[in-house]
This record gives C-alpha cells, sequence and structure tokens, in this order.
C-alpha cells in the first residue's frame, strides 16, 4: 500500500511529470475538468488599473494609471463579452462599456455609441483565451504539447512546457513545487491595434496569483497580473467571480444603431485606412501649407526642393496614404523629410513607413529610443515595407532649435524643454505665422492648461511672431484664444 502511494505521488510530481502530466496536475490543482468547464460562461468583478504606457510622461516610467474597477461577463465559445468599466485618470471620471458578440463590437462611452471594431473583437477573445481555465484545457488538448527547459521564476524553480506555432505558440510555466499554473506566455502582433501595431511582434505575460478555494470546488488566481512589450500594463485583483450568465437579460445585445457604427468602422482598418476625416476636407493655411486634419492631424509643408510632412500617426499605412495624397498635390515633388514632434505611441505609429523611403526623420532628441525601438522590432508575423526591405533609418535628433529648409515656408522647431511637454517639440512657419503645437492644445475639447502654458512659453521665449496655433487633435485656432485660456486657468480665485 505504502509503494503504490509513493507511485501515485509520483506521478503527480510536477518535478517527474511529463508534459501532458504535467497539465493534467495543474487542472487537478484547479479543480478538475469539469470545474473549469463550468467557466465557459461566467461572471466576474474585478478592481485594478491600467498602464497607460502609451501615452505617459516617460516612456520608460513612471506611468500614467487608469484605477478601475469593472464588471465582466464572458461567453468564451460563442465569442462573446461584456465589459464595463468604471475608470479614473487623474481627475477625470468616466464609464465604458464594450460589448462584443461574435464578430461585432460596440462601445458605449456616457450616454454615446462609439464605433468598434476587428481590434476589439480581437482583444476580447485574446483576454478570454489568456485566463487559467482555458490556457489548461487549450494545453492539454495541444497534439504538438513538449517541454522545454526549466526556469526560475517569481524566485521558484517552474516546469515549462509549450505547443502550437508562430503566433499562437504558447509556452504555461507551472510551479515546480505545488503544480499550480503560475503564468501564460505568447508571441504576436496586433496590426489592427492603435497603440500596439507599431512595435511589431509583442510579448505578453499574464501571472497568475493569490489563490483561493471557491465554491464547488474550484480553486482560482484572485490576482493577474500582464506584462506586454516587456512593461507592466494591467493588474487586478478579482472580486466576485460566478460561472454562468445572468439570470434575466441579454448583456451581449448590441442596438442596431450602434453596430451599424461599428460596421462602419470596420471598413476603415490600419491596414487600408482613410485619410483625414471625409467630414473635414483638407485645407490650404497659407500658400504650400496643407493641414490634412482628423483624429491625428498631419501637415504637409511645400518648400522649393521637397515636401516636408508634419507627423507620422496611426500606422505604416496611413503613412502610405500621406505619402500617396503628398505626391497628388505636389506632383514630381519628393518628400525630403518627416517630423514627429511627440513620443506617444499613436504620434509616430507611421514612422516605419518614412524609414522604408528614406526619407529622413527629424525628432526630439529625447526620443531617439523610443523611435529607435519602433524601427528595430521585428514585424516577422505581420511585415511592412520596412521589414520587407529593412534598411538603416535617417534619424536627425533635434537638441535646440534647427530650421528644415528656407524662405516663407521653413520649418524652425522648437524643443518644448518643459515639464509637460518634456518629450515634444513644436514646429513654427512663419508663412501665415503658424505655430504647431504638437500635442500640447487642444481647442474645444479641454485638455490641462499646463499644455496650453507651455506652448505660450516656448512661444515668449523664442519670441515667435503667432497668429494661429494648431496641433494633432486641434484644427487651426486663433492664437488669443490660446492665450485667453492660459490667462484664465492661472488667474486669482
Amino acid at each position: 500500500m505504502l509503494i503504490a502511494l509513493l507511485l501515485a505521488a509520483a506521478a503527480l510530481s510536477p518535478r517527474a511529470a511529463s508534459p501532458r502530466d504535467l497539465v493534467q496536475t495543474a487542472v487537478t490543482r484547479m479543480g478538475g475538468t469539469e470545474a473549469l468547464r463550468r467557466l465557459d460562461t461566467l461572471r466576474l468583478e474585478w478592481v485594478g488599473y491600467v498602464n497607460l504606457l502609451e501615452q505617459s510622461e516617460r516612456p520608460e516610467g513612471p506611468w500614467i494609471p487608469a484605477i478601475a474597477r469593472t464588471s465582466e461577463v464572458w461567453d468564451a465559445p460563442r465569442g462573446r463579452w461584456n465589459e464595463t468599466q468604471q475608470a479614473s485618470v487623474a481627475d477625470d471620471d468616466y464609464t465604458l462599456r464594450t460589448i462584443v458578440d461574435g464578430e461585432a463590437a460596440a462601445r458605449r462611452y456616457g450616454d454615446r455609441w462609439l464605433p468598434a471594431g476587428s481590434a476589439d473583437v480581437d482583444a476580447a477573445r485574446e483576454w478570454m483565451s489568456l485566463s487559467p481555465q482555458a490556457v489548461l484545457r487549450e494545453a492539454l488538448a495541444a497534439p504538438d504539447l513538449r517541454a522545454e527547459a526549466s526556469r526560475e521564476f517569481q524566485g521558484v524553480p517552474h516546469r515549462a512546457v509549450a505547443w502550437g506555432s508562430g503566433e499562437r505558440a504558447r509556452r504555461l510555466l507551472v510551479n515546480a513545487e505545488t503544480g499550480f499554473p503560475t503564468a501564460v506566455e505568447e508571441l504576436r502582433a496586433y496590426p489592427e491595434s492603435l497603440y500596439w501595431q507599431v512595435w511589431g511582434d509583442v510579448a505578453t505575460r499574464v501571472a497568475w496569483s493569490y489563490w483561493d478555494l471557491l465554491p464547488g470546488g474550484l480553486t482560482y488566481p484572485r490576482q493577474w497580473d500582464v506584462e506586454r512589450g516587456g512593461r507592466p500594463w494591467k493588474a487586478l485583483t478579482i472580486a466576485k467571480l460566478e460561472p454562468g450568465l445572468p439570470a434575466q437579460g441579454d448583456p451581449f445585445e448590441i442596438p442596431a444603431d450602434a453596430r451599424a457604427i461599428s460596421a462602419e468602422r470596420g471598413r476603415d482598418s490600419l491596414d487600408a485606412p482613410r485619410l483625414g476625416d471625409p467630414n473635414r476636407p483638407a485645407s490650404e493655411l497659407a500658400p504650400g501649407v496643407v493641414w490634412v486634419p482628423g483624429s491625428w492631424g498631419v501637415a504637409l509643408v511645400r518648400q522649393d526642393d521637397g515636401v516636408v510632412v508634419i507627423e507620422a500617426p496611426i500606422s505604416a499605412a496611413y503613412s502610405a496614404r500621406v505619402l500617396d495624397e503628398a505626391a497628388r498635390r505636389f506632383p514630381g515633388i519628393p518628400v525630403k523629410a518627416v517630423i514627429t514632434t511627440s513620443d506617444s505611441w499613436p504620434h509616430f505609429g507611421g514612422i516605419r513607413e518614412y524609414a522604408a523611403h528614406g526619407i529622413p526623420i527629424y525628432l526630439l532628441d529625447h526620443n531617439v529610443p523610443q523611435i529607435r525601438r519602433a524601427l528595430d522590432s521585428p514585424h516577422r508575423f505581420h511585415p511592412d515595407a520596412l521589414a520587407k526591405r529593412p534598411r538603416a533609418a535617417d534619424l536627425r535628433p533635434v537638441s535646440a532649435r534647427v530650421v528644415v529648409g528656407s524662405g516663407a515656408n521653413r520649418i524652425e522647431l522648437h524643443p518644448v524643454r518643459g515639464e509637460t511637454g518634456e518629450r515634444m517639440m513644436l514646429a513654427y512657419i512663419p508663412n501665415g505665422r503658424l505655430l504647431y503645437a504638437s500635442d500640447l492644445f487642444q481647442a474645444g475639447r479641454g485638455g490641462p492648461p499646463e499644455y496650453a502654458w507651455e506652448v505660450a512659453e516656448v512661444a515668449r521665449r523664442e519670441k515667435l511672431d503667432v497668429a494661429t496655433v494648431f496641433a494633432m487633435h486641434s484644427d487651426p485656432t486663433p492664437w488669443d484664444e490660446l492665450l485667453e485660456l492660459v490667462n484664465a486657468a492661472s488667474a486669482p480665485r
């Protein structure tokens, strides 16, 4: 009898088990196959935060956190997901609801339904598939489940198993002492993600901890920590977890008008984007200075020896559209340079297209490491022009006033060197007395008054004669309006 017990214990030992036995042991630790199957549909509530990696003041942190209280409803087999998130960023409190129903997605902000699309569908499916119950069942079903080298993780020994290939490859880490699953890792591209597409092949790790025994014999991790791109991205603690769907109502119902909004959005992907905003046509701010408004504005400046593009946002495909527009407006005139003025990810999301064409890139000195990382990031799973035709980028860092071109349409680049605008620079065009303010001015959209104050400080410091200010998210605005905003914010109370 003693020998039989010892043999049984050895068979379940994480240190000695085969890859499949190792996964089966992890399933057993969580409560068994049937307990995991009951989680195909579930309701959960969690509290935690999401680091706004894409728009924090410094790429290496500290990052701006969005503090969130979130409820989710999952129907994983049918690809349905409902998330209602109450979040706070500084003094901005908001509620955002996202619904995914198969291939359809919609998002509600306050009383408005906003466009959603394939990126939201993909994010929901990936999130559900990275749960411990989904990972373990996927591993058990994998015909190519294989052992990988053991490693130390979180200070203790772990066994590693992997399955799949390419973007479908995953790795599971199992605690070699307890048999519990600790983390899942994957590497994939996000071609439709506004924030992640520029980084190419992105590594994600979800680590599970704070295990708790729940009703029904289920043992479940209440804490999930998510790293993406080598940085801490999300951390959450599950306050409530219940198998099954709500007893009443359809949490995945998307109103017809919201479906229509999302269907329209679905026709405009980052791989085949529309240029600008069809409801806001491009305009000439001064002779040879064209402003293409949109969610992410771009300017074309005609100079004697070529065209300069201000900003390279969104994606490589969007930059290709901009280059086509420059060729249409200025036939036979080459694009001689592109200027990228900030380090927010969507703001330089299309920079790789200019590098692929050998176009010189003017950028703030502080942003060289960030842009270099984007240019050097592998894009094997979803190759763009630079991945298909690699070449060295022509980077031209700006550490003090730099003049691009000559004549009335010359562009003077000025580093902000402010606290909020530390990673930004402004572009002044004497023709029309135009000042491009990067991301530091948002007419009609609020924004911290500190941003506008720093714009005014640069103009004062550099003795710029400004009549009109415009920015990536702001159409041309009289300079006096920016000054009024600054004065109102700093007036005695």
